[in-house]
């Protein structure tokens, strides 16, 4: 998506920032054959209490 949308690439502790800051939690990063990694991330649980 990098390539296609044109935007910045950015280091593994930036993007576990955005993604925190967005309320997703990064899982795993899974390297490929190309200069490119794949990176698995799943929404953020948050309990409320009434």
């Amino acid at each position: 998506m990098l390539v296609i949308s044109g935007r910045r690439e950015r280091s593994e502790a930036g993007q576990r920032a955005l993604q925190e800051v967005a309320g997703w939690i990064s899982t795993r990063i899974v390297p490929t054959t190309l200069p490119l990694r794949v990176i698995e991330a799943v929404k953020k649980y948050e309990e409320t209490v009434s």
